[in-house]
């Protein structure tokens, strides 16, 4: 019986961090040529490049002609940000981050569920 608490407590958690990463989408943005009033800078936004690469942007804001944005250091988080920026002309395709409602309810009930089956019992294998 603990066994099998055991496996569902690994299948519950495996499943609720697979749907997590659903949770998040990328929607594009209207409106090209990207102008200040399409850009909000509280959120993260997805930038395709002429040339097919990506780059995300938090909190990125409009300078006159270009994109600009903070980008933390990953091998040296303490120091300040890296200012980085690209030419407007530059950009192809330009995405935001949200979160997709439908996935998130899915999120909660799956877990809820799995949490009530784990202290329930779960289901009795060898029986």
């Amino acid at each position: 019986m603990a066994r099998a608490r055991k496996y569902l407590w690994v299948i519950a958690t495996a499943a609720a961090s697979a749907c997590v990463s659903s949770c998040g989408s990328w929607r594009v943005v209207a409106g090209t040529p990207l102008t200040s009033a399409a850009v909000d800078s509280t959120k993260t936004y997805r930038v395709t490049l002429q040339d097919g690469t990506r780059r995300v942007a938090e909190h990125p804001r409009i300078s006159s002609d270009s994109l600009t944005w903070a980008e933390p250091l990953l091998d040296a988080p303490f120091l300040p940000p890296k200012r980085r920026g690209i030419p407007l002309s530059e950009v192809r395709l330009v995405e935001v981050q949200g979160t997709s409602t439908l996935a998130t309810v899915a999120v909660i009930w799956l877990s809820a569920g799995a949490i009530i089956a784990i202290f329930r019992g779960g289901p009795s294998f060898g029986h």
